[in-house]
């Protein structure tokens, strides 16, 4: 009866796999062709499968010239979580488009691969007016790659992140502190103190009073 089971059940397990891997298909032939709502659908079902297969028709439309392709795509990619993408996503900082960099920098961030460290570092680092940097959304890749340099752990990225601490940013510096907290490194004990006994920001000095119990 046991076998008898066991045989049911792989039977039922390898029907499943055939379907889940012809519809895996069908989304990929979706990615390039068909209304712009059809090729989303089809990238987002593709992120959530995990399917590795769908890495290489993924990164082959991360130039699409449609921007929100652009950005499910590097969304998905960092889904899958596979280190293939890794590199296609750096160079994808430089991206026109600062939602879909802010995109691929929390997709770096998820696959955790230390290559990316440096130019996270780097998009952390860059700079806008005043005005810009504390008050528009054109911060997202900033506070993104402060979000994703905590998520790799590279001890490289201390300093930085300890610099960023006093960035007129808010969601910035709250990012950064959370980032040094999962990295746990003491270089960042006393900023934790000043940040926690005094920035402007309630939400940022509970970020660095928590990082702060980390170390």
């Amino acid at each position: 009866m046991n076998v008898e089971i066991s045989r049911i059940i792989l039977i039922i397990t390898l029907i499943f796999s055939i379907g889940e891997a012809e519809d895996v298909s069908d989304q990929i032939r979706t990615l390039t062709q068909g209304e712009l709502s059809t090729r989303r659908a089809a990238i987002k079902a593709l992120g959530e499968s995990g399917d590795t297969t769908a890495v290489e028709p993924l990164l082959s439309i991360l130039d699409d010239e449609n921007c929100y392709i652009r950005g499910d795509a590097a969304w998905a990619l960092g889904e899958i979580g596979d280190t293939r993408a890794v590199e296609p996503l750096i160079e994808q900082q430089r991206e026109h488009h600062w939602v879909v960099r802010g995109i691929c920098a929390e997709a770096l961030g998820k696959i955790a691969d230390p290559k990316a460290t440096e130019p996270l570092i780097q998009t952390l680092q860059s700079r806008n007016s005043w005005f810009s940097e504390r008050f528009t959304t054109w911060n997202g890749q900033r506070w993104n790659a402060a979000w994703a340099l905590g998520e790799i752990e590279d001890t490289s990225a201390v300093d930085p992140l300890i610099q960023a601490l006093d960035y007129p940013s808010t969601r910035i510096r709250e990012n950064a502190a959370r980032a040094l907290g999962k990295i746990g490194d003491e270089r960042a004990s006393e900023p934790f103190e000043k940040v926690a006994g005094r920035d402007r920001n309630r939400d940022v000095r509970r970020a660095a009073e928590e990082a702060l119990d980390m170390l």
